[in-house]
């Protein structure tokens, strides 16, 4: 059948991919990859950048890309290494990692000579979701692969394809869960101002009784 051929076809395509990537291993060290990986994504999607569509996205477009998940980011990946290491076997649309959190980083890199920034999970946008559900599945609980002194190389990819999720539900759940996140500070802020404000009233009342006592 078609799909079957089709697939066959990735199938195979990831197949050279790999052996293309093993003969790369040997020649391209660090500098090169990153090198390579650098001229060809600019700065990395921020989250101003992924609340805001491109003008010129069309409902088609949208309707026709697939959203893949990325449960673990393995040290070293950043959104450019992520396209370089993906695009070869599929049309890469939008990418954005999570960074961890401020403490978690600031204790990481808090005695390196060069700080690294690190990411908790991810998405991919495809710009063909059939593509998006193939490369899920294919590449899913494989090895990495890429230059072999990167980290990286040897670990697993952690991929799911995310059924008639978008790009935009993706903003939206960042937004609400920036939105939770502030709340949530909100209300430990104002408990801890009250904790403050029942510490000095206890105070207050004992330096009165203490007074009082005195005369």
């Amino acid at each position: 059948s078609d799909t079957h051929d089709d697939d066959a076809q990735h199938v195979s395509e990831h197949e050279h991919a790999n052996d293309d990537e093993n003969d790369d291993d040997g020649a391209e060290g660090e500098d090169a990859f990153l090198h390579r990986v650098r001229h060809k994504e600019a700065a990395p999607i921020t989250l101003k950048k992924l609340m805001t569509a491109p003008a010129d996205e069309s409902e088609a477009a949208e309707a026709a890309s697939g959203v893949v998940y990325l449960a673990r980011v393995p040290e070293r990946i950043t959104p450019a290494v992520l396209r370089q290491l993906l695009s070869r076997h599929a049309s890469i649309g939008r990418i954005y990692l999570a960074p961890e959190d401020k403490k978690t980083a600031h204790r990481r890199n808090k005695h390196r000579s060069k700080a690294f920034t690190y990411y908790t999970e991810g998405w991919i946008e495809f710009t063909r979701k059939r593509q998006a559900k193939h490369l899920a599945a294919l590449l899913n609980a494989t090895p990495i692969g890429g230059p072999r002194k990167m980290p990286y190389h040897a670990d697993l990819w952690s991929l799911k394809y995310l059924p008639k999720f978008k790009w935009r539900h993706l903003a939206e759940q960042v937004a609400y869960e920036r939105k939770v996140r502030e709340q949530k500070l909100q209300a430990e802020i104002a408990q801890s101002r009250r904790e403050v404000k029942a510490i000095r009233e206890t105070a207050s009342r004992a330096q009165m009784h203490e007074r009082l006592d005195s005369k």
